[in-house]
């Protein structure tokens, strides 16, 4: 993990860490309330269930299903270990790059690791 200012459309993202979905997975405690970034493979998008544990209820945010690029998906075994508990906000500027996506296609997430819950991130 490395702190780091980024920039984008030429506003600066302060304080954002540069990591990888694996790291923010195998380690999500350390990364709560810490706004990461990392780059993914798009698998689908989801639907939000259990919203009784979460802030991320379907009427306010679109979640999304993703491997982190750094994942061998050619192999059984981490293409069955697809990430679910990414979300973004209905509001967002980016929500239809979301709806558009196709399967494997390669993106950048910057967001917040909101919580921990049963030992997984919320992103």
């Amino acid at each position: 993990m490395s702190g780091n200012a980024q920039w984008r459309d030429g506003k600066q993202i302060k304080n954002t860490v540069i990591t990888t979905l694996k790291q923010v997975r195998e380690h999500p405690d350390a990364f709560r309330n810490v706004k990461v970034q990392f780059d993914i493979q798009f698998a689908t998008l989801g639907r939000i269930s259990n919203p009784f544990f979460t802030q991320f209820v379907p009427s306010d945010y679109a979640n999304f299903h993703a491997w982190g690029t750094e994942q061998p998906i050619w192999r059984k075994a981490e293409f069955d270990d697809v990430f679910g508990l990414l979300f973004l906000s209905k509001a967002s500027d980016q929500l239809q790059e979301i709806y558009d996506a196709t399967t494997f296609q390669r993106l950048r997430v910057i967001g917040l690791v909101r919580n921990t819950f049963q030992n997984q991130p919320w992103i």
